[in-house]
């Protein structure tokens, strides 16, 4: 797959419509492979309520991903 254009350097609707669906696809694959480590993290959980909800794990990537994405 050859590399995106700079959002600038598109000179058209249909070239910026078309970076997006390449960026759109690309979240969704992310997305899946991110929903099996999901699936598969149950293995090394307690299971405990306590253990599968992980509070502090949860607030801490609420933290960071909010962080990431002011960055």
């Amino acid at each position: 797959m050859k590399p995106l254009p700079k959002p600038q350097d598109c000179d058209s609707i249909q070239k910026i419509r078309d970076a997006l669906d390449v960026i759109d696809r690309e979240i969704l694959q992310l997305l899946g492979q991110r929903k099996d480590y999901v699936k598969e993290i149950v293995k090394f959980k307690s299971s405990d309520k306590e253990g599968i909800i992980a509070r502090e794990r949860k607030e801490l990537v609420m933290k960071q991903r909010s962080e990431w994405a002011e960055e």
